[in-house]
């Protein structure tokens, strides 16, 4: 999958990359570390334990978050740092929220703490 989002309540696969640039706005929990790169809108999602559950971050961008952007990198925790591209979704200068959590199916086993930060061009 090309990592893009194409509507919201998107829900994609994350594309595997070196990792989130200095300064990108992160959450994190047992096992799953999510930052935001707000030039450009992409989220990375880097899983962080061997434990058989898989790494996901959900976003939404306005003024509450709703969880309805959904980046899932099921590539394990030896892959290193994913990422995915939400450029076309988020409108320039928005609010952007989000959150690292960590997955079995679609359970959520633990999450972070919800951040925000302003998207930009």
């Amino acid at each position: 999958m090309s990592g893009v989002a194409q509507a919201q309540n998107s829900d994609v696969d994350a594309v595997r990359a070196a990792g989130p640039p200095v300064g990108a706005i992160c959450s994190e929990t047992a096992g799953t570390h999510a930052c935001f790169e707000k030039s450009g809108d992409k989220f990375w999602v880097k899983d962080t334990k061997a434990d058989g559950h898989y790494s996901a971050m959900l976003a939404s961008w306005g003024p509450i978050f709703q969880g309805d952007m959904i980046c899932r990198n099921k590539s394990g925790s030896d892959v290193g740092w994913m990422y995915c591209d939400f450029s076309s979704e988020i409108p320039e200068h928005s609010k952007v929220w989000f959150r690292a959590d960590t997955m079995e199916g679609d359970g959520i086993v633990s999450s972070g703490g919800v951040v925000w930060s302003w998207s930009s061009d």
